[in-house]
Order: structure tokens, then sequence, then C-alpha cells
């Protein structure tokens, strides 16, 4: 099964004649769009960066753009626990990144010694 993320880009990626393409500069005066999150299986509102934070929908959870934007860095793990941790604490993304990789280390000091 393809990830929303790759669904994006197939969608986009369509010729300019195909009613299923999505173009991004089509129409940037979209403030804000309702959609459902199959990662957090609820519907979220993904709102412009300017819009302030009285006029935000109050029947959702709220992602601004810029976060939507980090988050797509970090993967849907990560998403799992970033939004009940954003909702407890009204809390805003403001940045993130994939941990590289490191080897788990080993600690031979930890060792028996006399092997018992």
């Amino acid at each position: 099964m393809k990830s929303a993320l790759e669904r994006f880009h197939e969608l986009r990626g369509r010729p300019a004649d195909d009613p299923q393409r999505i173009d991004l500069k089509a129409d940037v005066s979209i403030a804000a769009v309702k959609v459902w999150s199959t990662v957090l299986d609820e519907a979220i509102w993904v709102i412009a960066d300017d819009v302030p934070p009285q006029q935000w929908p109050t029947d959702g959870p709220v992602y601004r753009h810029a976060e939507v934007k980090i988050l797509t860095r970090v993967g849907q793990d990560t998403l799992a626990w970033v939004h009940p941790v954003k909702q407890l604490f009204g809390a805003r993304v403001v940045s993130g990144g994939r941990r590289p990789h490191q080897a788990p280390e080993c600690n031979q000091d930890s060792e028996d010694p006399k092997g018992g």
C-alpha cells in the first residue's frame, strides 16, 4: 500500500489535463483544508501559516503548513506520538528531523571478568 506522501506525489505528477492532478501553484488563496489522516485515524485541518489562531477552525486538530512540512520529514511513527503531545499541551511543531542511525554501543566493562 502506498503512503499518503507517495500518493500525493503520484497525483501531482499526472498530466496537466488530468482532472485528478494536484497543482500546488493553481490556487494559493486557500487558507485551510480539512483532510483525513489514516495515520491518526481522524480528520485534521491544515492551515496556511499566516492564519491567526483566533481564526483557526475549532472542529478538529489544526496543523500549520510549516508543521506539516516538518512532519513529512520525520515520518508516520513520529507523527503518531507528536499528535497527542501537541494536543495535550497546545503546542506546535517548530523543528524536526530523523536521527542518524547509530549502532548500539557495547559496554565491555559490564561483562564479568571471571566469566560468571
